[in-house]
């Protein structure tokens, strides 16, 4: 899960016929093909899940809105997502406006733990679910197998980072401003 789409087409390469027939293998296979649509330079792909009203919300609502989009997968069961939403939570407040909005899609699959976190993390950005968990249609689509991952979406629509620290998001940001 840790490898880069790179790594793992570099070893998929190595593959004689018969491995690559492998179910596990075919499984890798088709998730590098989804990695390399959603890969920087690539246009967004566009999903619409709900909110915890059970408002219908598409990404596309959002694009073009900010300079840039954070889409932040996560879930409140997800020890490393709790660490890091206080710092998220920050940055937000700093740059919130013309310059960022931020897009959380949950991997949730529990409603009431979904919208427990958002409460208990004082999480004001939009925050979206279809809580199927892993499952989840959005997950699929950006090929999501490890939380937090983020993606970092320009004005255009163009995806120009994937998992993108905080220190580089502030760079990036400031040099926009």
């Amino acid at each position: 899960y840790l490898m880069s789409t790179e790594e793992k087409l570099e070893i998929l390469n190595k593959m004689n016929a018969q491995q690559l027939e492998l179910k596990q293998i075919k499984d890798i296979r088709a998730n590098v093909e989804i990695e390399k649509k959603v890969a920087p330079g690539n246009q967004f792909i566009d999903f619409t899940l709900n909110n915890t009203d059970n408002i219908p919300v598409s990404l596309s609502q959002y694009i073009g809105k900010t300079n840039y989009l954070l889409v932040e997968f996560w879930a409140s069961w997800c020890p490393d997502c709790m660490r890091f939403l206080p710092q998220l939570s920050a940055f937000y407040a700093k740059h919130h406006g013309k310059m960022l909005e931020i897009v959380g899609v949950s991997l949730d699959e529990n409603k009431q733990a979904w919208a427990g976190a958002i409460q208990r993390k004082s999480i004001t950005w939009v925050n979206i679910s279809d809580l199927k968990g892993w499952k989840s249609e959005a997950a699929q689509k950006y090929a999501v197998s490890s939380i937090p991952c983020t993606f970092l979406i320009d004005r255009s629509g163009k995806i120009i980072y994937k998992n993108p620290g905080l220190q580089q998001l502030e760079e990036i940001i400031s040099k926009g401003e």
